[in-house]
């Protein structure tokens, strides 16, 4: 599933460059790879609790702290701006694939 399409956010060069379906029961949808202005983002999911709306989830890394709680930092990091729009292309492109599944 790689795109040939490539809109622009701002400066911004934004491709969806695959979805996979997680084939999994659970709110994981699929995980998916980006190219942000030449910037290739992988580990990317699609997040859908039952219900709700989904969301997309950029790939962090877990760590324990010294205290003993699990916690996360953000692999990637950009503008609340980029984010928004990096999501909606990239929800969109899977709700449009995932209609022709079926």
């Amino acid at each position: 599933m790689f795109s040939i399409d490539a809109p622009t956010v701002g400066s911004n060069t934004v491709k969806v460059l695959q979805i996979k379906p997680f084939a999994r029961e659970g709110a994981i949808k699929a995980i998916v790879t980006i190219c942000v202005s030449g910037i290739t983002i992988h580990g990317c999911k699609v997040v859908q609790q039952e219900g709700k709306q989904a969301w997309l989830a950029f790939p962090q890394t877990e760590f324990t702290a010294r205290d003993g709680v699990k916690k996360y930092n953000p692999v990637v990091e950009m503008g609340d701006t980029l984010k928004r729009e990096v999501t909606r292309i990239v929800l969109a492109r899977w709700e449009s694939e995932a209609r022709h599944e079926f």
